[in-house]
């Protein structure tokens, strides 16, 4: 399958080696050295899966995520969010990368029951906090927006940490609700 190689360049418009059939057949002499094939083999990360067009790379949003793919074999938002919640354990991001309306139902009764929220079944759709496609509620995080007027990535970077607001936050919400254990 000459396709997408494991350091996410098209096959098709590589010209360095005319007679590869694409490393992720093996066909590669260079895999000795190659540390993105042999990362990506280690850690079983997989690109495109045959037949499909859907692979771990296609689930990253910037180059930042595929850059944490390759290093890591987990996914950036699989990190904690601006407030220190573990997105890769949250119902609602676990739905959307799942496509589980089940999950997505247990999400919106579980809004609705602990804080009174009536939400959409179909605004339930996130891809991690700090992406472009967050969870409705986190799109207007106040701390999302504090640790970006700041230059940080997380609360817990931050020299005033913790604020007031932030440990409360923590101590009612992080990691304790709406979340999936692995």
């Amino acid at each position: 399958m000459k396709a997408i190689a494991f350091c996410g360049l098209a096959c098709c418009v590589c010209s360095e080696n005319k007679d590869c059939v694409g490393c992720q057949d093996g066909g590669c002499e260079s895999h000795g050295w190659c540390k993105n094939y042999n990362g990506c083999k280690e850690k079983g990360i997989v690109y495109h899966v045959e037949g499909q067009l859907v692979g771990d790379y296609d689930k990253c949003h910037t180059e930042e995520e595929s850059i944490e793919m390759i290093k890591t074999g987990n996914m950036l938002f699989g990190l904690p969010c601006y407030c220190g919640h573990d997105c890769s354990k949250c119902v609602t991001y676990i739905a959307t990368q799942t496509n589980n309306d089940d999950l997505r139902r247990q999400a919106q009764i579980f809004y609705k029951e602990s804080i009174g929220l009536d939400i959409p079944l179909e605004k339930f759709y996130c891809n991690g906090g700090k992406t472009k496609n967050a969870f409705e509620l986190c799109k207007e995080c106040p701390f999302k927006k504090c640790c970006i007027e700041r230059g940080i990535d997380a609360c817990g970077k931050c020299s005033e940490y913790p604020c007031k607001e932030i440990s409360d936050y923590q101590q009612k919400y992080v990691n304790k609700c709406n979340q999936l254990e692995k």
